[in-house]
């Protein structure tokens, strides 16, 4: 019953978005075809983004509790992502593989570009928590870094916190990565890994 009323619910979010976009065939593209209007075209944005694509290993150290450098977690794993939806999104799935509290970490997400924000945005979830995390970001390809901000649920208080990362591309075959939160109105590193091409 609940996978047939989430099917129903989807389908009535595709024809609702298909309607609201199929009104005016002179701005939809060829025929009305909803996919071909420019919010709708993937564009020099999104390919911007090929260079994260592909199969990768990461090395790095989580931060638990920030005011406590005892707590310094070592992490390594796996990291898959793959184009999906023609090229609109990507869709990233990780998989933690280190002798720790977190070896069975897993976690998926999605990103792209927006054409109507004109930012990039991203979802992510992951077997630590209910909640979907959702953000928004810039690249800067002068200096081939891109810098994301979200806002995720603390566990350990209940309340909201701030996050940004921060990814630096060394090389095609080499991306250095930090997570920063606002704690106390402080911003923190808790997370620096760095991932490397198969």
């Amino acid at each position: 019953m609940r996978t047939m009323s989430r099917n129903c619910l989807g389908l009535v979010m595709v024809m609702g978005i298909a309607v609201g976009v199929s009104g005016d065939d002179k701005k939809n593209g060829p025929q009305g075809d909803p996919t071909k209007t420019p919010h709708a075209m993937p564009g020099p944005q999104h390919k911007a983004m090929d260079f994260l694509i592909g199969d990768w290993t990461y090395e790095g150290n989580m931060m638990p509790n920030p005011a406590d450098p005892n707590t310094k977690v070592s992490m390594k794993g796996k990291i898959s992502r793959r184009w999906v939806l023609d090229g609109r999104f990507i869709q990233e799935e990780v998989t933690d593989q280190s002798e720790t509290p977190y070896t069975h970490f897993q976690g998926m997400g999605v990103m792209g570009y927006d054409n109507h924000k004109k930012k990039y945005v991203s979802g992510w979830i992951d077997n630590t928590s209910t909640s979907i995390v959702t953000g928004e970001g810039t690249w800067d390809p002068a200096a081939k870094t891109f810098i994301g901000t979200s806002e995720m649920l603390d566990p350990t208080t209940g309340k909201m916190v701030k996050s940004r990362d921060v990814m630096k591309v060394i090389s095609n075959n080499e991306h250095h990565a930090e997570m920063f939160k606002t704690i106390d109105g402080k911003e923190v590193k808790v997370m620096t890994f760095t991932m490397k091409r198969q």
